[in-house]
């Protein structure tokens, strides 16, 4: 008798694992959307900048023409779609690529946008890098103050 007890208590268990790794799949599959080949690729000309840059490359994609995708940003409700990735050492010419990787708001990847007809605009954001005097450096993009009121000869790699 025990041991009639005892196979049931184990195909109980078994079952009970099975039906939990079933529906661990299930979750995990679900997750697991189909990537999308969309991709962006930016880049700026010699005769806007001659130097190589670091700094974040944009998309952003609106169904709307105007205003221009990067003004209707600010809209937190009804955000235009935007994705980003980091650049180091972006040079001129040389392709910054948009990905399904990269990260974006409000869709968190391209392959979440749902098909339709899209006014987009790239955009290069230039961080500066910052010596800090323990060795470490710091690149950050500079404040609309900042810009303003810094001439360009202070910032020669800009």
């Amino acid at each position: 008798m025990d041991f009639l007890r005892h196979a049931k208590t184990m195909s109980f268990i078994g079952l009970s694992l099975f039906l939990v790794l079933v529906a661990v799949s299930l979750v995990f599959g679900q997750h697991a959307a189909p990537k999308t080949a969309l991709r962006f690729e930016l880049s700026f000309p010699a005769s806007v900048r001659q130097t190589a840059t670091d700094g974040r490359v944009f998309v952003m994609i609106a169904t709307k023409k105007d205003p221009e995708p990067r003004l209707r940003l600010n809209d937190y409700l009804t955000a235009t779609p935007f994705f980003g990735a980091n650049v180091d050492g972006l040079r001129p010419d040389q392709v910054a690529t948009i990905t399904d990787e990269a990260d974006g708001y409000p869709p968190e990847h391209l392959h979440d946008l749902p098909p339709g007809d899209y006014y987009v605009q790239g955009m290069l954001n230039i961080y500066t890098t910052f010596h800090r005097a323990d060795g470490r450096a710091l690149s950050s993009a500079r404040s609309r103050q900042e810009v303003a009121t810094n001439s360009p000869q202070s910032h020669p790699e800009d």
